[in-house]
């Protein structure tokens, strides 16, 4: 199956309709859960809101030895954009970099655009 295919697919056709109702509108996509750590309760009535309430705590050295740690989902993507430009650096693969970033700059675009 190449990508037209897929594309026009009925199931993925159904699924994005299905996505699409889902994205901001409250009601519709419910989920929730207790943090195992905290035993703190989570729920999301959308998945943009499940977006905006994202978090993973962590804590980390990075490749220069600086102790980083986090919480949202800013906090991660910084993160691991950084440490990829400074792999692509230390590999002496600037495109690399661009690549990576690039991707997560279009990926917060669309989700301010749904919003």
């Amino acid at each position: 199956m190449n990508k037209d295919e897929y594309l026009n697919n009925e199931h993925v056709h159904n699924f994005n309709r299905w996505l699409i109702e889902r994205i901001d509108n409250a009601g519709l996509f419910r989920h929730g859960y207790t943090i195992e750590r905290s035993k703190k309760p989570w729920q999301c009535s959308s998945i943009f809101d499940a977006f905006k309430k994202y978090e993973w705590k962590f804590t980390t050295t990075d490749i220069d030895g600086k102790k980083i740690s986090g919480t949202t989902y800013e906090d991660s993507s910084f993160f691991l954009s950084e440490s990829s430009r400074k792999i692509g650096q230390y590999l002496g693969k600037d495109d690399f970099n661009k690549i990576n970033v690039q991707s997560n700059f279009e990926q917060v675009q669309v989700l301010e655009m749904v919003k």
